[in-house]
């Protein structure tokens, strides 16, 4: 998923917390609850992984949602995985 996209972990959080309030109707988002625990089912992590990819330029894998539970975990994990490569160069 590596791509030279650079994105902060609170931008993450926020695009995610946006995207889940808004598939659920939740009036706020908390970054440790697991996605099940804020009533995403299977079509909304698909749903929510094509609007969080759009903003950010990345295809992300609805999977990861399962494999990354919470906001803040999915958000760490992405961050992590867009920051370019400091081998390069």
């Amino acid at each position: 998923m590596t791509s030279g996209v650079s994105v902060s972990v609170a931008r993450l959080e926020s695009l995610l917390s946006r995207a889940i309030a808004a598939e659920t109707d939740a009036a706020g988002v908390e970054v440790e609850a697991t996605f099940a625990e804020l009533g995403l089912d299977s079509l909304g992590a698909v749903s929510v992984a094509k609007c969080v990819g759009k903003e950010i330029g990345v295809e992300i894998a609805p999977i990861l949602l399962y494999e990354f539970p919470t906001v803040n975990a999915l958000a760490r994990h992405l961050a992590e995985e867009l920051l370019p490569s400091r081998d390069s160069g």
